[in-house]
Order: structure tokens, then C-alpha cells, then sequence
């Protein structure tokens, strides 16, 4: 591949296909008692786990899932977009959550175990979803010796760091906001999670069907 392209062109695309400026609504959404200084250490943790699954799968390509635990890139799209589908139910209040004492909305010192819950979701299928994972293996298809290999790790790197620039902004601006726009902006962010759910449920089933 052109080297140029590697390092510009490729991590333009995969920004683009992440969407941090929309996956912000739904970051927010999902922590909205957090400060920001706990949202900004949340995202980092999120960032570098994301970070890791996308060399995870530039490195293994398809021999993991396929290979070795034979599941079709089309069922770990289905999956990834049910499990979007039951953090939506969440965010639009449709399944009832337990109560917070007032001293859970307070800031933590140094993050909590509560935190796993918002780092996964968001670092998988938010950040790195089947779409990104899909492109990875595509561009992963296209390498042409040692060269273009370490390009693509460095263009993922270039990725990351762009994304997390991004977030890192936006949380900061997402400061100004009430708690009556951030009741709101769940909603919102939680039917647009739905939506993006069932349209990555519902491609992966035509892709399935098609194969079969």
C-alpha cells in the first residue's frame, strides 16, 4: 500500500468511522453523576483498551475468530450490536436500575470498581465496533511485507491519539452542561444507541443471509 496513505488515509477513515463527536452524546450520557476529571480518566482507560483490540486484531486477522473459534465476522457484528442494544434499554430508563446513595455521586480518588462497566461498553462495541474491526481486517488484507505492516500499527497508534484528543475536548466542553441538558442528551443518546444497534443487528443478519 502507499505509504502516504497508510499514515494519513487510513486513520482519516477509521476517525471517521468511530465518530467521536457522536459517540461523545452517548459518553456522556452513560456517566452523567461523574466529574469531569473521572469521565477524562474513564476515556483514557477506554481509550488504550480500544487501543489494544484493534492491534489485537491487525495482528490475529481473521485466525481468531474464524480459525480458532469459528465465529463469523457476521455473528460478532450481530453480538456486539445486541449488547448496544441492552446498554440503550439503560440509557432510555426502560429497564429499572438500582437507587444511588448520595455518596455514589460523588468523585472518587483514583476511579472505582464501577468503572468496568463504563470502560467496556465503551471501548467495545462504542470506540471499536464491528465496523472498525471490519475495516482493520481490511486494510490487514492489503499489507504488503514488513514495511506496510509497521505503518499500519503506527497509523492505528495515529488513530488512537486522535480519537482520544477528540474525547479529551469534548468532555472538557461537556462541562457547561445542566443536569436537566444531561437528562435530555441520555435520552437522545439512548435512542440513537438503539437505532445504531439495530442497524448493525440488522446488517449483519442480511450479510449472514446472503452467505447462507
Amino acid at each position: 500500500m502507499d505509504p502516504h496513505y497508510l499514515l494519513t488515509g487510513v486513520p482519516l477513515y477509521l476517525v471517521l468511522l468511530i465518530g467521536p463527536i457522536s459517540g461523545i452524546a452517548i459518553i456522556v450520557a452513560l456517566m452523567p453523576q461523574k466529574s469531569i476529571g473521572e469521565r477524562i480518566q474513564i476515556i483514557t482507560k477506554a481509550c488504550w483498551v480500544a487501543y489494544g483490540m484493534m492491534l489485537f486484531f491487525a495482528l490475529t486477522g481473521n485466525f481468531l475468530l474464524q480459525k480458532l473459534l469459528g465465529v463469523s465476522p457476521e455473528a460478532f457484528q450481530i453480538g456486539g450490536g445486541l449488547y448496544l442494544l441492552s446498554l440503550s434499554i439503560d440509557m432510555l430508563g426502560l429497564r429499572r436500575r438500582p437507587e444511588q446513595s448520595p455518596t455514589e455521586t460523588q468523585p472518587r480518588e483514583g476511579g472505582s470498581p464501577e468503572d468496568t462497566s463504563y470502560i467496556t461498553p465503551i471501548a467495545v462495541p462504542l470506540i471499536t465496533g464491528p465496523g472498525v474491526i471490519t475495516a482493520i481486517l481490511g486494510f490487514r488484507s492489503q499489507l504488503e511485507g514488513c514495511r506496510d505492516g509497521m505503518l499500519f500499527f503506527l497509523a492505528l497508534s495515529i488513530t488512537m491519539f486522535a480519537v482520544f484528543l477528540c474525547f479529551y475536548g469534548l468532555i472538557r466542553i461537556s462541562g457547561a452542561l445542566t443536569p436537566r441538558i444531561l437528562q435530555v442528551l441520555e435520552k437522545a443518546a439512548g435512542l440513537l444507541t438503539a437505532c445504531l444497534a439495530l442497524d448493525i443487528v440488522l446488517d449483519g443478519l442480511r450479510i449472514y443471509l446472503a452467505h447462507g
